[in-house]
């Protein structure tokens, strides 16, 4: 039990291990003539907080033929595993994927773990990567860009601090990915303003007002 919470594992959890793996493959460490492939074990674990401790007992030594403990190399253990979900599924960054109607389940909003507007739970065998190289699934995606200017009410010769200088002026712009021109514009403002073309303007009386109002519109 200590272990578990100690790497923030759940009390169900009953073995660390899901799978060991023969597989093939070479050691690009070092020079080899032969390039002769080698036989390793690849561990699958329940959880990425284990791979640190996993790759020290296998270098503190292991029993694995009944001959003694012995010294094991780890491989690949020190690779983010966000990157290693992407190498084992083929997915590139910026890419397609498909996740087919009654595969997946929506989370609620209390449970979003992040800022995205759809977040979804879905076994890993079940998602449909499409090669970028398709020209169908080549495509940047119809990603929002904002982009954002905020001025404060600084003091000559001195960057502003968040402490002594009010922010007077938030301005943005939003922009859809492959669109030429920016479908939102608008300015919160402190105080009043004259006009702007192409603008939306928005008046706030505070600081306060304007962070919040800025905040709800684009958090």
């Amino acid at each position: 039990n200590h272990a578990r919470s100690g790497f923030g594992l759940d009390k169900e959890v009953e073995h660390f291990v899901k799978d060991v793996q023969i597989v093939h493959g070479g050691n690009i460490y070092n020079y080899r003539p032969d390039n002769l492939q080698q036989t390793f074990l690849k561990i699958s674990i329940v959880s990425p907080r284990l791979i640190t401790g996993c790759r020290n007992i296998l270098q503190q030594g292991v029993d694995l033929t009944g001959t003694g403990r012995k010294s094991l190399d780890a491989f690949e253990a020190n690779i983010d595993f966000e990157v290693r979900f992407m190498v084992d599924t083929d997915l590139v960054g910026c890419g397609w994927v498909e996740m087919k109607a009654g595969k997946y389940k929506n989370v609620p909003d209390a449970k979003k773990c992040t800022t995205c507007q759809i977040e979804l739970t879905i076994n890993v065998n079940d998602v449909i990567v499409h090669p970028p190289t398709t020209p169908e699934w080549s495509d940047i995606a119809p990603l929002r860009t904002l982009s954002f200017d905020i001025e404060c009410l600084g003091r000559k010769g001195v960057f502003p601090d968040a402490s002594q200088d009010p922010v007077i002026q938030i301005a943005n712009m939003v922009q859809i990915q492959g669109q030429f021109e920016p479908f939102i514009r608008n300015v919160f403002v402190l105080g009043t303003c004259a006009p702007i073309i192409g603008s939306e303007v928005i008046e706030c009386k505070d600081e306060i007002e304007l962070l919040q109002v800025s905040s709800i519109k684009f958090g």
